[in-house]
């Protein structure tokens, strides 16, 4: 995978040097991940795993290029007062759902779906996301 990442970076700056040639750093990026991903499922289910500075070394590489290319948006953040109403609904959802109270819990989802927040009950608790 070090391999990998320095091909990506030796490849992807060459591009970037010849003229900005941004679509040929981008197949260099995409090249990059079919082979990071072709590395890693070889290495699935080894009891040794993946050489962890190497993953390191890739991670890095992808950032490096990523941060010129910004291929992968960053995920915007969450307002704090919006973050703490939801966690303050989801609370009193949960709340109403141990009492069986689901008309209750019902309404704060459809407040919650109304305000752009869309909710999903897991085996882990409930997430939630912004969607508008």
């Amino acid at each position: 995978m070090a391999e990998a990442a320095d091909t990506l970076e030796r490849d992807a700056k060459a591009a970037l040097f010849d003229d900005l040639n941004a679509p040929q750093a981008v197949a260099a990026l995409f090249d990059f991940i079919r082979r990071a991903n072709s590395e890693l499922d070889q290495t699935q289910g080894q009891s040794q795993g993946t050489d962890q500075t190497a993953l390191e070394r890739a991670r890095a590489a992808f950032a490096t290029v990523n941060g010129v290319l910004d291929i992968v948006p960053d995920a915007p953040a969450v307002e704090p007062q919006l973050e703490a109403w939801v966690a303050s609904r989801l609370s009193e959802r949960e709340q109403a759902r141990a009492r069986r109270d689901f008309a209750t819990s019902d309404a704060i989802r459809r407040d919650l779906e109304s305000k752009g927040i869309a909710i999903e009950d897991t085996p882990h608790g409930t997430k939630w996301k912004k969607v508008r």
